[in-house]
């Protein structure tokens, strides 16, 4: 498995390429969404309801941490065994408490999941 992270500002820019692609019309890619925290997996809503949450503390700066973890086209991951994986990657971050949205794409050859 190979990860990837990196910071952000904007939840709903986040949210939008997750749903949509770089082309912004791309929805087929998406296989399953999942929230942790949030009361929706619709990626784009979880970001505007993200976007509220972080609002209410102006001290944050860049709210939106993007995680990105690909298995090998060889590995046989479920959604479940993904979602596991998932789960134990925010805990290990020491995100367990927040708001996170979980986004697999299928539009690759390797399975791959975006926190």
């Amino acid at each position: 498995m190979i990860g990837m992270s990196s910071s952000a500002k904007s939840f709903g820019a986040l949210a939008h390429y997750l749903a949509n692609g770089r082309s912004g019309n791309e929805p087929e890619r998406v296989a399953w969404s999942a929230s942790r925290n949030l009361p929706t997996a619709e990626p784009e809503l979880a970001g505007k309801i993200m976007r509220a949450t972080a609002s209410q503390n102006v001290r944050v700066a860049q709210p939106g941490y993007h995680v990105a973890l690909s298995f090998d086209p060889g590995d046989a991951v479920d959604r479940a065994t993904m979602e596991r994986v998932a789960d134990r990657t925010i805990a290990a971050l020491g995100l367990t408490g927040h708001q996170a949205l979980i986004v697999c794409h299928r539009d690759r050859d390797h399975p791959h999941i975006h926190l």
